[in-house]
């Protein structure tokens, strides 16, 4: 009886191992490259939702509000910018940038300012 099985007449004992070896090595970067783009399209999602809150924020209450609720988000505002509008109707529209772990989102709104006839 020999040990091992042949092939050929030759053995075959251990020819499995770099098989398994590579199919394991391309198992974990596959892995590695779905847990690193799910954490940026995290991390992303969480920095345009402190931005889209921050310049409603920002829009109704000033830059101040704005820093309040992107900081409460856990991000930082890194750029406010208000302009206001012209006329006796006009709008005030507010653009705001954040970044939160490394992403970054930009986000504006406006609101109608009444002064008046």
């Amino acid at each position: 009886m020999s040990e091992g099985a042949t092939f050929g007449g030759r053995a075959d004992d251990g020819s499995v191992l770099p098989l398994v070896a590579v199919v394991l090595g391309v198992a974990v970067l596959c892995l590695l490259m779905i847990t690193t783009t799910a954490d940026l399209a995290v991390r992303r999602s969480r920095a345009q939702s402190a931005a889209d809150a921050g310049a409603l924020a920002g829009a109704a209450e000033g830059e101040g509000r704005a820093r309040e609720v992107v900081a409460t988000n856990g991000a930082v505002l890194t750029s406010y910018r208000e302009q206001p509008g012209r006329g006796p109707d006009a709008l005030v529209t507010v653009t705001v940038w954040v970044e939160f772990r490394g992403a970054s989102a930009e986000a504006w709104a406006e609101r109608y300012v009444d002064r008046g006839s």
